[in-house]
């Protein structure tokens, strides 16, 4: 009874930190980040559910996100994109695994692998066309953009952005988007 008790309490924390990981991401990353840890301990040793996985899998892409931003060991982030994608495929979620190859796709910018970047956001918008799933194409067709852009392919990044204009629906809303935050 009082293992249970705690894996309950447990759960409960992992949801408040990640709360806090929410509202602290955009004014105090080292605070978000320090949270999402704190999720992840919370996690460790319970058996995987679909409650366990998508909290895994939230924190998994927060500091994926985060990563290029404040210097995360290029092996360290790669662990965690690869324990994010175990969640997803663990509760059948595909989507989930684009989303996280889309922002680690950022880190291989930051890492200053441009072509990398590039290439990975190319197979992310393949993988979200697929899906048929327009916020995940939306997103997709931004982070090609800023790709492209970054690798000064200016050309390329004109028709992805008037190709997205043309595709991506105009009611995706700021809290739909993965890149800038």
């Amino acid at each position: 009874m009082a293992a249970v008790r705690r894996s309950q309490r447990a759960r409960l924390a992992a949801h408040w930190h990640l709360r806090a990981v929410a509202w602290l991401r955009r004014t105090d990353i080292g605070a978000a980040i320090q949270h999402a840890q704190r999720v992840r301990e919370c996690l460790r040793g319970m058996p995987v559910d679909a409650d366990v996985a998508s909290l895994g899998i939230a924190v998994c892409r927060e500091l994926v996100n985060q990563a290029w931003r404040v210097g995360t060991p290029a092996a360290e982030v790669r662990a965690t994109l690869d324990e994010g994608c175990l969640l997803a495929d663990s509760i059948g979620d595909a989507r989930a695994s684009v989303i996280l190859s889309l922002v680690y796709s950022r880190t291989l910018c930051g890492a200053g692998d441009v072509a990398g970047y590039v290439e990975l956001a190319q197979e992310n918008l393949r993988a979200a066309e697929a899906m048929d799933d327009a916020v995940l194409r939306a997103n997709a067709h931004a982070f090609l953009a800023d790709a492209l852009r970054i690798a000064g392919r200016v050309d390329e990044t004109i028709a992805v952005a008037i190709e997205a204009d043309a595709r991506d629906p105009a009611w995706v809303t700021p809290d739909m988007w993965l890149i800038g935050i």
